[in-house]
C-alpha cells in the first residue's frame, strides 16, 4: 500500500492524467500528496497506440474498404482467427469513440533523436458530439436492454436493413 505525504505542496507521488479532470481535480489531488501531471489527451492516445503497434505483435489489422467483413459479429470472429500480422503503418486514420467521436489523421515523420521515439503528426478531420453515449441512451429509450452483452446479442440477429 503506498504511503502519501499529507504535507501541503509536498507530492511525494506523481501520477499522468490526461482530460478535463486532470485539470479541474490537480488541486484535490495535490492535498492527497499526488501530483497530476496533465499531458494532451490526444497526443498521450497516439503515443500509447503508436507503441503498441510496433511493440505488440498482432495489435493491428487492416480491412479493405470496398468489401469490409466487419459487417456481423460472426465476421468479426472470422477475421480473427485468419489474421495475418502486417507491419505498423506509418500513415492511418484513428477514430476514437468515446462520449463523442473524433476522426484523426496519423502521420509517423521519423525517428524523434533524443528519445528514439517516432515523431508523430496529426490533425483532426472531423468528427461528432454524437457517439457511445448518445447510442447508449438511445438503446436504452429503444429497447428493453440494460447491459451493452445483451445490445450486442440483438446484433446478431438483427440486420441493418431493417433500420
Amino acid at each position: 500500500r503506498a504511503q502519501f505525504s499529507r504535507r501541503r505542496n509536498s507530492a511525494a507521488f506523481t501520477m499522468r492524467a490526461t482530460g478535463g479532470g486532470s485539470y479541474k481535480y490537480a488541486a484535490a489531488f495535490r492535498r492527497l500528496g499526488i501530483n497530476l501531471l496533465a499531458g494532451d489527451e490526444m497526443k498521450c492516445i497516439l503515443a500509447g497506440l503508436n507503441f503498441l503497434l510496433r511493440n505488440v505483435p498482432g495489435e493491428i489489422f487492416s480491412v479493405g474498404v470496398i468489401t469490409s467483413p466487419l459487417a456481423t459479429p460472426a465476421a468479426c470472429a472470422e477475421l480473427a482467427r485468419n489474421y495475418r500480422a502486417e507491419p505498423p503503418p506509418s500513415e492511418y486514420l484513428y477514430v476514437n469513440i468515446g462520449s463523442g467521436v473524433s476522426i484523426l489523421e496519423v502521420r509517423s515523420v521519423g525517428l524523434a533523436e533524443e528519445k528514439g521515439e517516432m515523431h508523430t503528426r496529426y490533425r483532426r478531420m472531423g468528427g461528432s458530439s454524437l457517439g457511445g453515449s448518445t447510442f447508449w441512451g438511445l438503446v436504452r429509450l429503444l429497447t428493453s436492454c440494460s447491459t451493452f452483452d445483451e445490445v450486442i446479442r440483438l446484433t446478431e440477429s438483427g440486420t441493418s436493413a431493417n433500420v
